[in-house]
């Protein structure tokens, strides 16, 4: 009996040992601000996945999706310049290097007439982060938008893109 409950015991720390890094999570807020300096009527924009990368790991595993509203966005709204991606989002206490933005869909709709953009999607931007238990960590992704190229091209195109750790 004093053995059975021995090993229970040895196998409930070994498991504990074994597993505890991956029940530990910390919280992260992602804000997107897009700068847009067009006159378009509407310039919409399909947001579809937000993920980060965990560092160390290899660019085709450790990545984390995130949860984030799948809606058409009107960003030649001045109220849609800032947009939370997402909020309170659970990740693995860790170290992270990347974040990745999809965007699925866009067009711009000038003196009514609208035009698709074509989209290279994803949107990694390269940045080390941490996340902890203590803290929520919040991010801010920087998104300045070359109007010009884009609606010539008809390609979504990029002046700047940047992370903040806020």
């Amino acid at each position: 009996m004093i053995r059975r409950f021995s090993s229970i015991i040895l196998l409930l720390v070994v498991f504990y040992v074994a597993f505890y890094p991956s029940f530990v999570n910390g919280s992260l807020d992602v804000q997107l601000i897009f700068e847009n300096t067009s006159d378009a009527e509407q310039f919409i924009v399909l947001m579809d996945e937000l993920r980060v990368h965990s560092k160390g790991d290899s660019n085709n595993s450790g990545w984390f999706q995130l949860y984030i509203e799948k809606k058409p966005l009107d960003i030649s709204k001045p109220e849609n310049y800032k947009y939370i991606l997402t909020q309170d989002s659970r990740l693995p206490v860790g170290d992270y290097d990347q974040i990745s933005l999809s965007i699925k869909d866009s067009f711009i709709d000038i003196n009514d007439s609208p035009v698709q953009i074509m989209i290279h999607s994803p949107i990694i931007v390269q940045s080390n982060f941490s996340i902890s238990r203590e803290t929520p960590k919040d991010l801010t992704l920087l998104l300045r938008i070359d109007m010009e190229n884009t609606i010539e091209q008809k390609k979504l195109m990029f002046e700047t893109i940047g992370l903040e750790d806020d």
